[in-house]
C-alpha cells in the first residue's frame, strides 16, 4: 500500500523512509484542523486519501499515521494535547519515539481511543503497523548507532583503498 510521508525534524529515520519509499517525503507542513495546527515529526497518508500532493503551505486532510519524537521539550504535548488532537482527527497509527529511553510506543485507534500495540526497545525488530512489510531494528533510529555504522563504513573504506 503505497504512502507518502511527511518529514519535519527528524534527520535520524532511515529505516521509515525506507517503508516509505513508494510513496515520496515530502517537505515540512503543518496540519490545520479548524483552529488548531499540529506539527507532527512524521505523517503519513495513503495515496488514496491524498492523491496529489497539495499546493498550501499545510495540510488539512489528517494523515492516518503520526510519529512524534519525545524529547524532554516536547513529550508532555505529544503525550496529552497532541495525542488527543490527533484521536480527534481520526488519525489511525500513532508512534512516540523516545531517543532517551530507545523506546518505541505503537498506537491504533480504535472506537475514539488510542490502543497500545506494542512497546519496543533497544535493538528490537520493528515491524508494525502501518510499515509491517518490512523490518528494521529499533537502534538503526538511535544517532549512536548511526555514528557508530559511519565509524565502519570509514574503516571499511579506507581498508579496500589502495595506498598512494
Amino acid at each position: 500500500m503505497p504512502w507518502r510521508v511527511h518529514v519535519l525534524a527528524v534527520n535520524w529515520s532511515p529505516p521509515l523512509a525506507e517503508a516509505a519509499a513508494a510513496g515520496g517525503l515530502s517537505s515540512s507542513r503543518s496540519c490545520i484542523w479548524g483552529e488548531d495546527i499540529a506539527v507532527p515529526n512524521l505523517a503519513g497518508w495513503r495515496r488514496e486519501t491524498m492523491p496529489t500532493y497539495p499546493d498550501g503551505a499545510y495540510f488539512e486532510v489528517a494523515p492516518e499515521w503520526v510519529c512524534e519524537v519525545l524529547s524532554p521539550a516536547t513529550r508532555r504535548l505529544d503525550r496529552n494535547e497532541k495525542r488527543s488532537l490527533y484521536a480527534r482527527e481520526e488519525v489511525l497509527r500513532l508512534w512516540f519515539v523516545d531517543p532517551d529511553a530507545k523506546t518505541l510506543e505503537v498506537f491504533a485507534l480504535r472506537d475514539g481511543r488510542w490502543v497500545l500495540l506494542a512497546m519496543l526497545a533497544d535493538d528490537a525488530p520493528v515491524s508494525q503497523p502501518p510499515f509491517e512489510a518490512i523490518t528494521f531494528p529499533l537502534d538503526a533510529l538511535w544517532p549512536e548507532r548511526a555514528r557508530a555504522q559511519d565509524g565502519v563504513d570509514e574503516a571499511k573504506t579506507r581498508e579496500t583503498e589502495p595506498d598512494p
